[in-house]
């Protein structure tokens, strides 16, 4: 088995994103369009951390029907390596309804492959991530057993740990867990909020108790904060084109920023290459449907 340079944990999801006028009132409601496209946090990452010439595997649990398996075919056209995916045989692969209306966004998730044979994917990561030769781990599962097996077992020499919207469910002992096993966090604004009244800390005393390297936290159209213990890097936004879904943009910073971090050590350079990378997602519906090249990224950072 080749070493990777990163390996994603996260689930590999099917996403049908519907755009609607209205999402709220009474009986059927009309869609204006939609479309299935490949997502998922873990699948997200992978795909654009492979754009800088990483090398990136992915590790999670997949179903084993078609869907599943031309989800597969396409991370393979990606250079993403699936030789530690988890098969699970009796679950159709895991799905995302997203709705998006004028007032917001309404969203189903369904863990198939995630749901059925818990105890068994388990095992099968407790048993398998310390024989996986990895640099960088980064684990974004919507389970928080999932994440605290991997980052405790895991032999990276850098662990990132990315909970998402899931960290709402999170209490305080499986956040502390968890941190106290990582070296990097990723997270949006919301999302710190709600971490510091868990924990009844601020950001950078965070950083400072779990010895993180850092926090990087995304503000959106306000830009992205990369926070140390005793400092704060400002990173810019990268202005898109236009927006026409966000859906998968914090989960394409992540893949890109763990990349070029990987490669050069420089947090700000890595800031703005992913401010960059993200800024491609929110232009079309589906983080995955129109995936940009290292010089198309490269070419947006630097302008």
């Amino acid at each position: 088995m080749k070493p990777l340079g990163i390996l994603c944990c996260g689930e590999l999801t099917i996403d049908e994103i519907s755009e609607a006028t209205s999402i709220s009132g009474e009986g059927s409601l009309k869609l204006n369009s939609t479309g299935r496209f490949f997502g998922g946090r873990g699948g997200n990452a992978a795909v654009y951390a492979s754009i800088f010439g990483v090398s990136v595997g992915i590790i999670g649990a997949i179903g084993d029907d078609a869907e599943s398996r031309e989800y597969v075919e396409h991370l393979l056209s990606k250079k993403v390596d699936v030789e530690n995916l988890y098969y699970n045989k009796k679950a159709h692969t895991n799905k995302c309804f997203i709705f998006n209306g004028e007032e917001g966004s309404k969203i189903f998730f369904y863990g198939g492959a995630l749901l059925e044979e818990r105890e068994s994917y388990l095992e099968y990561l407790k048993k398998g991530i310390s024989k996986i030769d990895h640099d960088f781990l980064y684990c974004t599962s919507p389970d928080p057993e999932v994440n605290f097996i991997l980052l405790r077992d895991s032999k990276a020499r850098t662990k990132c740990f990315g909970p998402s919207s899931n960290i709402y469910s999170y209490l305080e002992k499986d956040a502390e867990a968890c941190l106290s096993n990582s070296d990097i966090l990723f997270l949006n604004g919301d999302e710190g909020k709600f971490l510091e009244r868990l924990l009844g800390k601020k950001m950078e005393d965070i950083v400072e108790e779990f010895n993180l390297k850092f926090i990087v936290k995304t503000l959106g159209s306000l830009g992205s904060q990369i926070i140390f213990k005793d400092s704060l890097l400002k990173i810019s936004p990268c202005k898109a084109t236009k927006v026409v879904d966000s859906s998968g943009a914090g989960d394409a910073f992540a893949g890109s920023f763990m990349a070029n971090f990987y490669k050069t050590g420089d947090p700000s350079y890595s800031g703005r290459m992913a401010s960059a990378a993200a800024s491609f997602v929110v232009e079309q519906a589906g983080c995955q449907s129109r995936i940009p090249t290292r010089e198309e990224v490269s070419g947006r950072a630097s302008g």
